[in-house]
């Protein structure tokens, strides 16, 4: 069985891209912001992981990832960003994994094995990079 991701990002065609990329190995939901996010949550999809923008209108990374640790979801998170002073500017992010833009599939790959073991060295439940 697939493990679930879900994507949250404002830009559509970095969401195509993605999910194009990801298809194979995840089952994927895209959405468009975080409150779409967490409407798909509530309707039953539940991710294993989520790739989340940083800079997004409405509710950004920092925002979405403070209001999962208030609903006490406990999904490992890989916040994506073009700032590379992110985890300065943002003390909700500076404990996830981050990926800086640009990345290659490479790098995106190597980030979400580690988001999916999981912190402190935990084996991994899946490995993305086999």
């Amino acid at each position: 069985m697939k493990k679930r991701l879900l994507i949250v990002d404002d830009d559509v065609d970095l969401l195509e891209s993605l999910k194009l990329l990801l298809e194979t190995s995840f089952d994927v939901c895209l959405t468009r912001s975080g409150a779409e996010a967490f409407f798909e949550m509530e309707r039953g999809f539940h991710p294993d992981a989520i790739v989340v923008d940083f800079y997004m209108p409405g509710m950004n990374g920092d925002e979405f990832v403070a209001e999962l640790k208030r609903r006490e979801k406990q999904i490992p998170v890989l916040v994506v960003t073009a700032n590379w002073d992110a985890a300065a500017q943002s003390p909700e992010i500076a404990e996830t994994e981050i990926l800086r833009k640009p990345f290659t599939y490479e790098q995106l790959r190597e980030k979400l094995d580690r988001v999916l073991r999981g912190s402190g060295g935990a084996p991994a439940r899946f490995s993305f990079l086999a």
